[in-house]
């Protein structure tokens, strides 16, 4: 089992981690307790069965206890036998539930009521009231005379003498927490037990009897249980036979040695101590330290707490960082006591422990025969959450920094989503705690780096709204801010003392801008006068909003080719050219310029070199096809290029979901890439004249090459086209000059699409996109439907069908046949009479033989439908019956789009012509032995399909099984896919026996595969590990990654 790792310990002196932390444990059980409450207490009270929590898996920490719910803690203490004590309560206020419990408790003398008839207890518990009930059982209090004048300031007395209410919060009049209560209980399991001892007379008053000269002494044994929690002994003045010997605390008591602690250390060094319940480990807790760090220790201040005697012969030195051992004693520490500016190892001729945000915890022991000092040095790491396993209720961790978690190490909570940033601790080869970090956004004033103070930096800073915020120690220097990033945005993240864990530098918003043409005072914006003899130049910008700026620059001649040598300003010019920068502004309003991408922008050579995929991360870009990464954050510019530069239109994306689908156009496609200071995620890239398919809708436009041309006086010319956009009747403005916008719906109307005019055609558009202005500047037409059934329903070359039927049961037949259709298709229609677009409805389409269909399948279900009405064909369409005959139970006959095509019996309508095309889905352990119409033999397609063409008459389809084995899969940690197909857990398939299938496995990270189907299987390859496995009767296949 786990450590438990008590968050107390790393409660700093402010305790500003106590409350974040979520500790990793699988005795960690209840998901409402962190460091911040008493869980050392909380486990063990779980584990023996005194405090539990509710169904939710919650303890529910800070809810108040009732007097009923403390006699029931108090009886699951004692561990009386309640079922006995049932209806035996004088109280007439208790509930049903609580009655057996307070009875319990009051006959055995651990409580008593307000009075005689009511108990009160609805009513919260006080530390007083619990404090006694617990005295009670560890034997004090067992006579009047023990009370004094006060009852209250007696119990604490008492309770203070024996550690009662060490780190209990509540004051004696209080009300009491869970969590409060299970430290009292808790602390008394660990006090000793005591009997009475009477030295005087009883003296009776009435029906009051007084006991004076009342002594409490210790109860003692010499067996092995009253070692069980602790070892103290008695001596002959205070235990109960006069004897020395171990004393028997309550724990010892009750559990006779079951229940044991022990003193050890934790897997970050520190003093600890270890319960286990039954031989069975409940949890290490470290101790609570005596001094706490959260930066750099130098020899003075250590010196300073732990003092000179502890720097002696006497005491042993124990320091660690992060569970690992370091060489350094008192001895070090004494010789640079006066040293207040180096980290006190670092002195010592080590390598530097302590710095910003790491935390150093010094336990001191003076006990005779314990002289000891351990120093606990614990690193504190940023990672993201890279998995969260709902079911394991665990996480792992991509660590952002070459911190010491590996992506195969799992994490015992389920408190964080997928991407959340987080600081965690690392011992022992096992993440030990894991909390939140808080999150930073603003603008960066000032940035100060590569200071010399420390090997790690510690004066490095930067200065967000008049904050100045450090770096955590374990931040690397190429993680940190640079003077670039001075005038722009950051996001930062905070570990739970201030300091600066992560920057996400793809969030940092630096001013970038695209070079088109540069030149001199001569030639201003380009390069064609090159006998200019002016050192001013001029740059033509594409900004990251959109507009395009001419800017006067301070760029002078550099060394660009990286020689040792200044080159001419014409090559620096040439440099500086086709390139993203990063600028700044001085007061004069001239730029400085840094050039920020990964090389000059260069042209496609083939269409593959640049493909950019809505809301994927991965693209690529340059000629040569470079992969990079993108995020939400990634800025993509966008460019038509025209005849003048300054006509160019400009489209700007932020994140991969809002991008449009770009492929590149052979020696077209101009593009670079920007990218962060890692080089791990672009910020900015430049797309010129790429193939852009925007983002996937559902578009019927009316292309028309009579069209004609507007003019704007600010947007230059455009064509105006009707469409229908996610069933909209909308008006779009086609940019003249936009090549593919242009093609598409004015000039290069495709030949296949259906007509309704001489002119006039509907186009299906997969997409569009508009430049800032609103205007159309790209569009992207469907193809014909592909082997995944998406696409447009096509006659050979024709991207529409001809021939409607009326939809019902869910489906709508076109081109004779019949398909399924979204909740939300989108339907339109053109109107003969008024010779215009209008919506429609699905339940509209009729029964006509020459209406043209222009459908949008997804999957080969209709997601739009534009239907074109032609005159005349509104006769009723001949039908043919398709009997199914031989199926029985052995499999369902299936449309396209996994419907029961069989649901209204075993005979499918078929219209005069048309073709029919189904599935048939095997159950029971069959197979498909045979299927005909007549003495035709059908052969499916590679999608399992099978075909009954141009049907003209009722024909019968004849099928026939052969026996089979059903075959259950049962997967664990891997990606499985059978001949091809994806296979889940639980998944069933039906094979011949003798068939050989080809079974492909890919474990999980860092797990090893194991596949059995009657005995263990041998594979070859690996990622994915490929399997031959033959099918006998054997019904269940098991891939298991551990």
């Amino acid at each position: 089992m786990r450590n438990l790792k008590r968050a107390l310990s790393l409660g700093l002196t402010a305790t500003m981690i106590s409350g974040l932390m979520v500790m990793g444990s699988s005795a960690a059980s209840y998901a409402d307790v962190t460091s911040e409450q008493n869980q050392e207490a909380i486990e063990v009270l779980k584990e023996v069965g005194i405090m539990v929590g509710d169904d939710k898996g919650n303890f529910n920490p800070e809810a108040k206890v009732t007097r009923n719910e403390m006699a029931v803690v108090m009886s699951n203490l004692m561990a009386y036998n309640v079922k006995t004590y049932a209806n035996t309560s004088p109280f007439t206020d208790v509930p049903e539930w609580a009655e057996p419990y307070v009875a319990a408790c009051y006959t055995n003398g651990i409580t008593s009521g307000y009075d005689a008839k009511t108990y009160g207890g609805s009513d919260s518990v006080t530390t007083g009231q619990a404090a006694l009930m617990v005295m009670k059982a560890l034997g004090y209090f067992q006579y009047q005379s023990d009370f004094g004048a006060d009852w209250q300031l007696s119990t604490v007395a008492q309770g203070n003498k024996i550690d009662l209410f060490d780190d209990v919060d509540s004051g004696v009049k209080e009300a009491m927490t869970r969590n409060d209560v299970a430290q009292l209980v808790l602390n008394a399991l660990e006090a000793g037990t005591v009997e009475a001892e009477k030295n005087g007379q009883d003296i009776n008053v009435g029906d009051i009897s007084i006991t004076s000269g009342v002594t409490y002494k210790y109860v003692t044994s010499g067996k092995d249980y009253a070692k069980a929690i602790n070892d103290n002994q008695s001596t002959s003045a205070n235990s109960i036979n006069g004897v020395t010997a171990p004393i028997v605390e309550l724990g010892e008591k009750l559990y006779q040695g079951d229940l044991t602690k022990a003193s050890e250390e934790d897997d970050f060094g520190r003093p600890a101590t270890k319960w286990e319940y039954q031989a069975k480990e409940i949890g290490t807790f470290a101790d609570k330290a005596d001094y706490v760090f959260t930066d750099s220790v130098t020899s003075k201040e250590l010196y300073d707490v732990v003092g000179k005697t502890a720097t002696g012969d006497k005491y042993d030195w124990y320091v660690a960082v992060d569970g690992k051992d370091v060489d350094y004693d008192g001895a070090d520490l004494y010789a640079n006591r006066n040293d207040n500016d180096a980290d006190f190892a670092e002195k010592a001729g080590l390598d530097e422990l302590t710095g910003n945000g790491v935390i150093t915890e010094v336990f001191v022991d003076g006990t005779a025969d314990e002289e000891s000092v351990h120093v606990a040095v614990i690193n504190q790491y940023a990672a993201e959450v890279l998995k969260v396993d709902e079911d394991d209720k665990t996480i792992t961790l991509a660590d952002l920094d070459n911190g010491p978690a590996k992506t195969s190490d799992t994490f015992d909570t389920d408190d964080f989503a997928e991407d959340d940033i987080v600081v965690y601790t690392y011992a022992e080869g096992e993440i030990q705690s894991v909390y939140a970090a808080e999150k930073l956004e603003g603008e960066v004033t000032r940035v100060r780096s590569n200071t010399t103070d420390g090997e790690t930096g510690n004066g490095d800073n930067f200065v967000v709204d008049g904050t100045t915020y450090k770096y955590n120690a374990t931040v690397s220097g190429a993680e940190r801010l640079t003077s670039d990033a001075v005038s722009n945005d950051v996001v930062a993240y905070l570990d739970a003392n201030g300091y600066v864990v992560y920057i996400d530098e793809s969030a940092v918003s630096y001013d970038y801008a695209y070079v088109m043409t540069m030149g001199t005072d001569g030639d201003k914006f380009d390069n064609s006068n090159a006998n200019s003899k002016s050192e001013t130049v001029y740059a033509r910008l594409i900004l990251t909003d959109g507009t395009i700026a001419k800017v006067e620059t301070d760029l002078k001649a550099e060394d660009v080719n990286n020689n040792g040598q200044k080159d001419t300003l014409e090559d620096t010019i040439k440099h500086y050219t086709n390139r993203i920068v990063a600028y700044s502004v001085d007061k004069d309003d001239v730029y400085s310029l840094t050039i920020k991408d990964a090389g000059q922008a260069d042209v496609a050579d083939a269409a593959a070199d640049v493909k950019i995929e809505n809301g994927k991360a991965g693209f690529k870009a340059y000629a040569a096809g470079n992969s990079y990464s993108a995020n939400s954050n990634t800025v993509f510019v966008v460019v038509d290029s025209a005849d003048k530069y300054d006509d160019y239109d400009v489209t700007v994306y932020t994140g991969i979901k809002n991008v449009p689908d770009i492929d590149a156009i052979a020696d077209k496609t101009w593009s670079a890439v920007a990218l962060d200071n890692k080089g791990a995620v672009a910020k900015v890239v430049y797309i010129e004249d790429g193939d852009i398919s925007g983002t996937d809708q559902t578009i019927f436009a009316i292309a028309n090459s009579g069209a004609k041309i507007q003019k704007d006086k600010d947007n230059g010319e455009y064509y105006e086209i009707t469409a229908v956009v996610n069933g909209e009747i909308k008006t779009l403005n086609v940019k003249a000059g936009s090549n593919s916008a242009v093609d598409a719906l004015v000039k290069g109307i495709d030949n296949n699409a259906a007509d309704i005019s001489s002119k006039k055609s509907v186009v299906a558009l997969k997409s569009y996109t508009e430049n800032a202005d609103g205007f159309v500047t790209s569009a992207k037409e469907y193809t014909a439907m592909d082997a995944d059934g998406d696409g447009l329903l096509s006659n050979g070359s024709n991207l529409f069908v001809t021939g409607t039927k009326k939809a019902e049961d869910g489906t709508v037949g076109l081109g004779g046949t019949y398909y399924a259709y979204s909740d939300d298709v989108v339907v339109a229609r053109w109107n003969l009479d008024d010779q215009d677009v209008e919506m429609s409805r699905i339940n509209s389409v009729k029964n006509d033989t020459n209406d043209v269909a222009i459908a949008i399948m997804d999957g080969r279900t209709v997601i739009g439908l534009f239907i074109i009405e032609n005159k005349g064909g509104e006769a009723d369409v001949k039908e043919y019956d398709v009997t199914f005959t031989g199926k029985d139970s052995k499999a369902w006959i299936r449309d396209l789009s996994g419907n029961d095509l069989l649901a209204k019996g075993n005979t499918v309508k078929v219209s005069e012509g048309s073709s029919l095309q189904f599935k048939v889905d095997c159950v029971g352990g069959y197979v498909v032995d045979t299927v005909k119409v007549g003495n035709t033999v059908l052969t499916p397609d590679a999608n399992g399909v099978y075909t009954v063409s141009n049907v003209k008459a009722n024909a019968s389809v004849d099928l026939t099984f052969k026996s089979g084995t059903e075959v259950t899969f049962a997967v664990t940690s891997a990606r499985v896919t059978i001949d091809g197909k994806s296979v889940k857990n639980g998944e069933k398939m039906s094979f011949a026996q003798g068939d050989v299938i080809t079974l492909e496995a890919t474990p999980a990270n860092g797990k090893t595969l194991t596949v059995t189907y009657g005995s263990a299987q041998d594979g070859y390859g690996e990622n994915p590990t490929v399997y031959e496995i033959t099918i006998t009767t054997e019904k269940s296949l098991s891939v298991v990654a551990k």
